[in-house]
């Protein structure tokens, strides 16, 4: 099974317009915090909603509380492992025994490894938690 840990995840709106993710992300850059994971998307017309993963959730909390963002916070889980075929099923044949739901999952496979964020309600992060711990 792909080793696992837990992850903080801050989802926030944003104006769907040029410039609106550039303008975030320099933020953290000119704050010096690096950010493991970025998903930018479209809500409805003119709302954008992005979530971020940063390498130190402590970090990314205090950039967004200092600009006066309005932001939520949500466990996730990340996966990394070797990339081979099926590297990731141990982990969701986990969450399945478990009777885990899973919302979302994004992964990605590069360089002779893969990383997965998967994502569960948050009723289910201490059964995910305890089902990847195995």
């Amino acid at each position: 099974m792909a080793k696992a840990q837990r992850i903080t995840a801050f989802s926030m709106s944003l104006q769907d317009r040029p410039g609106a993710l550039f303008e975030l992300m320099r933020t953290f850059k000119e704050k010096k915090v690096n950010l493991a994971g970025v998903w930018g998307y479209t809500m409805s017309p003119g709302q954008a909603e992005v979530l971020i993963v940063g390498k130190d959730a402590e970090k990314v909390r205090a950039v967004l509380k200092s600009s006066g963002a309005s932001f939520m916070e949500r466990a996730g889980f990340y996966a990394k492992g070797a990339d081979k075929i099926g590297a990731l099923l141990g982990s969701l044949e986990a969450l399945s025994n478990a009777g885990v739901n899973l919302d979302a999952a994004n992964a990605i496979a590069v360089g002779g490894k893969f990383g997965c964020y998967l994502w569960v309600k948050e009723e289910d992060v201490q059964r995910t938690e305890a089902a990847l711990a195995k």
